[in-house]
């Protein structure tokens, strides 16, 4: 039985709420914005184009026995999903760049 990632998924972004109370903060650095960028991209593909990939490279095996040309798609789309989320790991490690815009003293 296949289940509906969405509900699941739709959790990973309210978790950067948790960002804000943090002393990184949600937009107070480039690092921490392109790192959530990083991931909205990821769940919006995977929702959108990769389960579509996965639908009609299971239709292609389950009707022929011979060539498949489709079934890479599956593939590319999680390896691509993969390498966002390893540049997110990385993001998270080096902490690059600088702050979004300097703050002021109060």
């Amino acid at each position: 039985m296949v289940q509906n990632p969405v509900p699941d998924v739709v959790l990973s972004p309210a978790t950067a709420k948790a960002h804000v109370t943090t002393p990184w903060g949600l937009f107070r650095y480039r690092w921490v914005v392109v790192k959530e960028l990083f991931a909205i991209v990821v769940i919006v593909s995977a929702i959108a184009v990769t389960n579509g990939w996965i639908t009609l490279a299971a239709a292609e095996v389950a009707g022929s026995p011979g060539d498949r040309p489709l079934t890479w798609l599956p593939v590319a789309g999680s390896v691509g999903h993969a390498v966002l989320l390893a540049a997110a790991t990385v993001l998270s490690a080096a902490k690059p760049w600088g702050r979004t815009r300097p703050t002021g003293t109060l």
